[in-house]
Formats: structure tokens, C-alpha cells, sequence
């Protein structure tokens, strides 16, 4: 996997502070790589991420079309005139969206069970859960950077 490479400053950390840093890093390089071309870069949602397009293909009628299956394998995807039904990418750098998941457990098992849209569950648990701190960062929230609470599921408050 192309983004396995960005997941590693985590793993090389020795205490929770660095760890935390390293997290951030690790959740930017794999937001950019799996997240931000419907997000974008800085998680704006579409409105922001067509304008990484050419203008010509800057109308996402191919990806987010409503005749499209839920989830496409990528060989379906390439060979396809479209890709897959989505709706509209919504903005992520907004803490009264995240904080309707209530915490940030609630909010990684939602992003591990449905993204990246057109393979969900296709990264590991590393990555989910550096790609949740790197959202977390992005709306502004309280638990950006907090210590994990201990019992395994991350009960920490989104806001």
C-alpha cells in the first residue's frame, strides 16, 4: 500500500507527547493521500478539493453520480465512466459536524467502516486512527493531541 510508508513517526515514538506529534504528521501525509481529493487539501469539502482538477473535469459528475453503485472495486473504477454514488464530500474542518459523532471513538469507527467512499476499510488501524487526529486538528477540537482515554475505545469528547 502506497501510504503504509506515511504511517510510521507514531510507530518510532518513545512517550505519549511525541507520539501525539508523530500521530499528526502521520495523519496529514495519509489524509493527503486518501482523503483530500474529495475533501480537500484542507478539508473543505468538494467545493475546495475540485479546484486540485483541470476545469474541464472540475464537475465530479463521473464520482459522484446517483446511477453509481455504493462501492466499486478500483479495476471497476478505472474502467468505468463513472465511478461511484457519494453525494457531495462534506467539509471535515468543521467541529459542529465531527462533534455529532460525540467522541472520538464514535468518530473513527465512522471512518473506518466508510472511507476511503470507494474501498471502506481498505487502510489500517493505524491510519484510520491517524487520519481521525488529523480531522480532529483540522475542525479546531478540544481532543486534537489529548492523551487517549484508557479504555480502548477512545471515550474522549470530540468538543
Amino acid at each position: 500500500m502506497a501510504c503504509a510508508a506515511a504511517v510510521t513517526a507514531a510507530a518510532r515514538a518513545s512517550d505519549g507527547v511525541e507520539r501525539a506529534a508523530a500521530i499528526a504528521v502521520d495523519g496529514a501525509a495519509a489524509y493527503a493521500f486518501s482523503c483530500a481529493v474529495c475533501h480537500g487539501a484542507t478539508g473543505q469539502g468538494i467545493r475546495e478539493a475540485v479546484l486540485a482538477f483541470p476545469p474541464d473535469y472540475r464537475d465530479c459528475a463521473r464520482c459522484h453520480h446517483p446511477q453509481n453503485a455504493p462501492q466499486m472495486p478500483g479495476s471497476e473504477i478505472l474502467g468505468s465512466v463513472m465511478a461511484f454514488s457519494l453525494g457531495d464530500p462534506p467539509p471535515l474542518a468543521d467541529l459542529e459536524r465531527l462533534a455529532r459523532f460525540g467522541t472520538v471513538g464514535a468518530l473513527l469507527a465512522y471512518v473506518r467502516a466508510t472511507m476511503p467512499r470507494w474501498d471502506p476499510g481498505r487502510l489500517d488501524d493505524a491510519t484510520y486512527e491517524a487520519i481521525t487526529e488529523h480531522l480532529l486538528r483540522l475542525a479546531g477540537s478540544p481532543a486534537a493531541g489529548a492523551p487517549r482515554s484508557g479504555d480502548g475505545l477512545d471515550g474522549r469528547p470530540i468538543r
